[in-house]
């Protein structure tokens, strides 16, 4: 087991808890059963209206590492840069009050940071439990231009605490959705080195509503996706060109398209 001098733990996961009395035990019996133990826990309830602190509490009186904060109520972005100013580690591992990591999932992404120093962040594929356990494979980073239009990684990668400073933390505006999204345009540029590990070792929990699936959906998506291009319009121009452009590429790739389908359905033979 590594050991950091003075008693600081290597990684500090960041937990909100909003509304997850029902769930917030699993996500923290996955952290106290993990191979690598030098680790702390920020659980912060962000104005929780059910018995999230009541559980926690009792978390934290068995373990020490366990730390609990009440907050008001101001959505998962302060709640997440909240818990973050009461870290101490090294690394940054947040992690969802309804998720759960398997047990050599800190352990290898630690690896990884020591072997290869450069490395930016390093997470996992995932693995779907609750009411839907149809799992579609996470697509890896390829590149930090497809980052833009594409977010390929899950909130609960390991990341260093510094570039988090450094970066800004979650943009607390975003109070719907993306706000992940968004984080890593910000934390990752072109020579950023991202590593992904092929095994299933986040446990990601699908519910008949949640926040993230809202936000993929309608006039909300619509929304947020015009937010993160005013927010980096110069990084969207720069690999992507003007919006209008584009959608006339788009309409002109369509139109073309159908052409072709409609030829070869009904084309005389």
């Amino acid at each position: 087991m590594e050991q950091d001098n003075n008693g600081i733990p290597v990684v500090s996961v960041i937990m909100a808890a909003y509304g997850q009395e029902e769930y917030v035990a699993e996500a923290l019996d996955s952290v106290i059963g993990q191979s690598y133990q030098d680790w702390e826990v920020i659980v912060v309830d962000d104005g929780s209206p059910d018995n999230v602190a009541e559980i926690v509490e009792e978390y934290a009186r068995r373990d020490l590492r366990i730390r609990f904060y009440h907050t008001e109520n101001r959505g998962v972005s302060a709640a997440r840069n909240f818990a973050v100013g009461q870290s101490r580690g090294e690394f940054l591992l947040p992690l969802d009050a309804d998720d759960t990591i398997e047990r050599v999932y800190m352990e290898k992404c630690i690896a990884r940071f020591r072997e290869c120093p450069e490395t930016d962040v390093v997470y996992s594929q995932w693995r779907f439990f609750g009411i839907d356990t149809h799992t579609r494979d996470l697509k890896p980073y390829e590149d930090y231009a497809t980052e833009l239009i594409e977010n390929r990684i899950f909130v609960s990668a390991m990341f260093r605490k510094s570039r988090f400073i450094e970066v800004g933390g979650y943009d607390e505006r975003m109070l719907s959705g993306y706000e992940d999204w968004e984080f890593w345009i910000r934390f990752l540029d072109e020579g950023s080195k991202v590593t992904m590990i092929r095994e299933r070792l986040l446990n990601y929990r699908q519910k008949e509503a949640s926040r993230n699936s809202d936000a993929v959906r309608g006039q909300n998506a619509f929304d947020l996706e015009l937010y993160l291009l005013s927010k980096h319009r110069e990084k969207y121009n720069r690999y992507y060109g003007a919006p209008v452009s584009c959608l006339r590429f788009k309409k002109k790739y369509y139109n073309l398209m159908y052409k072709r389908l409609w030829y070869c359905l009904f084309k005389k033979k």
